[in-house]
C-alpha cells in the first residue's frame, strides 16, 4: 500500500505531465486557423461544468489542434 508521500509524488507527477501537455497545446496555437479550431472545439462543451472543462480540453483538444 502506498504511503501518503508516495501518493503525493504520484499526484505531482501526473500534474506535471498534464501541465507539460497543456503548455505544448497552447504553444501550438500559432495561427488564426488553429485558434479558431480550438475555440470551435471548446464551444461544444458549453454545457459542461467549468471545473472540468480543462480536463476535456487537454484530453480531447490535442488531437484536434495537432491534426
Amino acid at each position: 500500500m502506498a504511503t501518503r508521500q508516495e501518493a503525493r509524488e504520484v499526484r505531482e507527477a501526473k500534474l506535471d505531465e498534464l501541465h507539460k501537455r497543456l503548455t505544448s497545446a497552447v504553444e501550438q496555437l500559432v495561427s488564426g486557423r488553429d485558434w479558431a479550431r480550438a475555440l470551435a472545439f471548446a464551444a461544444r462543451f458549453r454545457s459542461r461544468r467549468a471545473g472540468r472543462t480543462g480536463v476535456f480540453e487537454v484530453r480531447e483538444c490535442l488531437p484536434v489542434v495537432s491534426g
